[in-house]
């Protein structure tokens, strides 16, 4: 049997309320800046265009994330360096 695979564009992320859901979603966790240097506060001072930009990348299918950072954790209580990978990403 084969499981029908779904795009995220094909369960919306396109739609601009899907959009808007999402940046408040990113400002409610209070999050600091990715590694890409850029603020919750500067990012909110242009959302309009940075998230008609983001739609429009979207539907032309053209759309690159940026690459975030990894960053290694030690794990606490684990002997022989035992480490977690964190993913560190960016807000667009």
């Amino acid at each position: 049997m084969h499981k029908k695979v779904h795009s995220l564009i094909d369960q919306g992320i396109t739609k601009r309320k899907n959009l808007e859901m999402a940046w408040e979603k990113v400002r409610a966790n209070r999050g600091s800046g990715g590694v890409d240097g850029q603020s919750l506060e500067e990012f909110s001072a242009q959302l309009e265009s940075a998230l008609d930009r983001l739609q429009k990348e979207l539907q032309e299918d053209v759309y690159q994330p940026t690459t975030g950072a990894a960053v290694q954790i030690p794990k606490a209580g684990k002997p022989g360096g035992v480490v977690e990978c964190w993913a560190v990403p960016t807000i667009f």
